[in-house]
């Protein structure tokens, strides 16, 4: 079970320090707001606390704060995959030396797809490692959205169709069905199954928000959390917000001959280090 964090000595209605309240004039000394001071409240997540009254989720491991980058950040990845991609990961860099013949003239060949006078065809304008990332995110949280909803969902409830009911009971009871049916809070394991919708209805449990579900035990939660942090981390990769490492197929051409890997991606100049000697390579300069 997670343990909650040491409340923020901040109010949890202006977010300003407790010491800037005068509790007996219920008044706020820096922005002058008629508030007496409110220790923040810990939200459904047990890690975050509300800011302004408002629930935020900056916490680096928190689940909710996961899934609203999905959510925040999938028409940016939908534009991003409709372009050609100009990088590619690993840079190549200065060590094109160490590669093989075969992987030289590969690296040549993509080359020359991108280059707008190159004789042939052009490729299509798509990204297809962040079209790869886009259905990875999309099945991991429409499968993880299936799998809770089957264990917390409750079904909707049945209108009656027996004899002896008065009409405008009956009618009742009718509206009464269909609006649960319909309930938007109703996951849904037929129609549209986005990543934005699972990502969305998958917060609005961890946050236990009103709907036809029960609350989460702590092992729902988590296995929620790790597919969040997974999705979360696949959309920042993708649109080089977390810095990524990959390995090497030569090794160092020091002495040491040990594993080098390539650390990038996050909007960083990209480095070539080997795990064994710590040499550093970057575009420009060598390190040992």
């Amino acid at each position: 079970m997670t343990t909650a964090p040491t409340p923020p000595a901040i109010c949890g209605a202006c977010n300003h320090h407790h010491t800037d309240h005068d509790t007996r004039k219920a008044h706020c000394n820096t922005c002058q707001a008629d508030c007496a001071y409110r220790p923040p409240r810990l939200l459904a997540c047990r890690l975050c606390y509300e800011e302004l009254g408002q629930e935020v989720h900056p916490h680096p491991e928190c689940p909710i704060g996961h899934l609203d980058t999905v959510t925040d950040r999938w028409t940016t990845l939908e534009e991003r995959a409709g372009t050609r991609p100009t990088t590619s990961w690993p840079p190549a860099m200065g060590i094109t030396r160490l590669m093989s013949d075969e992987e030289r003239q590969e690296l040549a060949d993509e080359r020359a797809d991108t280059n707008p006078d190159a004789p042939g065809p052009r490729p299509a304008p798509v990204d297809v490692d962040v079209l790869d990332v886009m259905t990875t995110v999309t099945t991991g949280l429409t499968t993880a959205a299936d799998w809770l909803a089957s264990r917390i969902q409750r079904e909707p409830i049945k209108a009656p169709a027996g004899k002896g009911w008065g009409d405008q009971a009956h009618k009742a009871a009718v509206l009464l069905a269909a609006k649960d049916a319909a309930d938007p809070a109703r996951w849904r394991f037929t129609g549209q199954r986005s990543a934005t919708t699972a990502a969305q209805w998958l917060s609005d449990r961890l946050a236990q928000r009103p709907g036809p579900c029960r609350q989460l035990d702590d092992g729902e939660r988590q296995a929620v959390a790790e597919v969040a942090r997974m999705a979360a981390e696949l959309v920042r990769l993708a649109l080089g917000d977390a810095r990524r490492k990959t390995p090497v197929s030569e090794p160092c051409p020091a002495p040491c001959r040990g594993q080098l890997v390539v650390e990038g991606g996050d909007g960083e100049p990209p480095v070539v280090r080997c795990e064994d000697c710590g040499r550093t390579w970057t575009d420009n300069s060598t390190a040992a």
